[in-house]
Formats: C-alpha cells, structure tokens, sequence
C-alpha cells in the first residue's frame, strides 16, 4: 500500500512538473513557394529509425514542432514544445504573429504521439486524476479526443499545411478469415479514427516487400500510399503515386512535389502581412465555431468506432 502512494505521489509530481509553459521561439526566413502537398493535413508514420523526420527536413518552407526535444541535430527550423500548455502557447503565438506564419509552408509536428501523450497528462492534473485506475481515467479518452481534434484545427487554421510524423504500431486484425498484421500509427483506437478522417494523405513509410529486383525487398525504403489489409494508407488527392521507392530523403520528396507540380506551376499566392493579420482577426470566431463543430462530429465517430 505504501508502494502504491508513493508511486501516486509521485506520477503527481511529476504532471505537475509537465504543465508549466516554457519561453518559446521562433526562427524566421523568407517565406517559401507552396504546393498543394504542403497546403494539405498529412500523416506520415513508420518504424524508428527509418528516416521519417530526415525526410520532413527535405521539405520547402517546413517548421518542426519537435515534441520529442531532439530537432538539434537537424539544422533546420523548430521550436521544442516539452508539454501540452506549451504546444497551446505555441498556437496562441502563431495566431498573434501572422507575419511570423507567412514564412512556414507546412507544420511538422514530429512525434503527434508524443504530443497525445503529453496532451493526457495534462487532462489528468486539469482533472486531478493520478491513478489510472480512477473511473474519471475512462472519460479522459473522450475529452483527449476534443482537445487533440481541436488544437490541430487552429494549428491548420492558420494556413499552412499540418504534417504529423508518427511511429508505427502493429496490430492484429482478422481479414478472409484469417488473422494479419496491419500496421498504422502509434496511437488509441478513438484518436486514430479521429486523425486519419482530418487527414487528406497517409503515407506509411517502410521497406519494399515485392520488386522484380530481389536486392531491393527488405532493404529499399519506400512510401506507400494506397492502403491494404496489411497496412493503413491514403490519398484522397489521388496526386500521388501508389509506392514511392526511394534512396535518399531528398528523391523522396522530389517525387512528392513532382506529383503535385502537374496542378501547380507555381504554387497559391500568399497575402502580405498586412492583409493576413486583418483577415486572422476577422475570422477567429467563425474558426471556433467551426472547430466546435468539426470536433463534436470527430468525438462522436470516434466513440462510435471505439464502442464496436
């Protein structure tokens, strides 16, 4: 019993720790050409280690809110958001600083489950729940659901696109009558349901498992994009290729903008400053609205989903 307190005591300490929000920045360049890819709300997810946030980097104009504190290395822009409350600050700055918002093509949040998981820790101290063994732990789901739903609405609200990098859970599933592997991202039932219905693509990054070039199974890296009973995957652009076989990073994303060239020579104007801080302002309150709405149609399928 006294095992058990002090373990209470201190998962207590330790979210309540987590809710403080720290000093954020921001690094500024000129801002970039966009393309519908980088317009859009995508997922990307794999195994650790295959090189899922190196191809981010290679992406025009990207921004990486790094919840896992290790952006360092890359050399390129981001801000560490260690918790919840910070990730919010983080929008609230963004919608503040439309100038600062013209300069970013697509958000990166690298990894969306870490920040889930940051995001619980904070419903659990807002609620006072530190046993996981509590009855209010159970509805905690439900208003994860919301709040995840909802923050990376304002988060798509501010223009560009949103990017969620995350890793690969396996699960089992029963298909033709027999039971398979299929794997998606490492998140809950009720939120993957919520995520991949806000998502236009999903690419499931991997190894090439058929190629008439037998070297190349199990050791190619490749993007699949068109789903099956053995991974989750979409493209409701239908720009993109089914596999995209790569050797670097970099031919990754060349391949990615190229599909998406054949509709955008240039890429959508982006307004001036001026003119974006006004309309930010205008439609704040027709953006939670919509948000309320989006998110109590996104909750109500994902319970929906969970329940069967």
């Amino acid at each position: 019993m006294a095992k058990s307190n002090k373990t209470m005591a201190s998962r207590e300490s330790r979210i309540q720790a987590d809710q403080e929000i720290v000093s954020l920045s921001f690094m500024e360049e000129a801002a970039p050409k966009v393309s519908r890819f980088e317009e859009s709300m995508a997922i990307l997810y794999g195994p650790p280690g295959i090189g899922k946030t190196s191809l981010c980097a290679e992406i025009p104009g990207h921004y990486i809110i790094d919840t896992e504190l290790k952006s360092g290395w890359l050399n390129r822009r981001a801000t560490e958001v260690p918790n919840w409350p910070s990730f919010k600050a983080f929008i609230d700055m963004m919608e503040s600083k439309p100038e600062l918002v013209e300069t970013v093509a697509m958000w990166q949040i690298d990894t969306i489950d870490k920040l889930i998981s940051k995001c619980m820790n904070t419903i659990c101290y807002e609620w006072g729940i530190m046993d996981l063994s509590e009855e209010g732990f159970a509805r905690a789901w439900t208003e994860l659901f919301a709040e995840v739903t909802a923050q990376i609405m304002r988060l798509k609200a501010l223009g560009p696109g949103v990017l969620l990098v995350s890793h690969e859970r396996t699960i089992e599933r029963k298909a033709r009558h027999i039971i398979i592997d299929h794997s998606r991202m490492d998140v809950s039932p009720g939120v993957f349901a919520s995520l991949s219905n806000m998502a236009d693509i999903t690419m499931h990054m991997t190894y090439v498992t058929r190629s008439d070039d037998i070297a190349d199974i199990g050791r190619q890296r490749c993007l699949v994009t068109r789903g099956d009973e053995t991974q989750d995957a979409k493209d409701c652009t239908h720009m993109l290729p089914e596999i995209i076989k790569f050797k670097t990073e970099a031919g990754a994303v060349k391949q990615i903008l190229a599909a998406f060239a054949t509709s955008e020579a240039t890429g959508p104007e982006r307004s001036s400053p001026t003119t974006k801080s006004t309309r930010t302002t205008k439609t704040t309150k027709k953006v939670k609205k919509k948000v309320k709405k989006a998110v109590k149609k996104a909750v109500k399928k994902a319970v929906k989903k969970t329940s069967k």
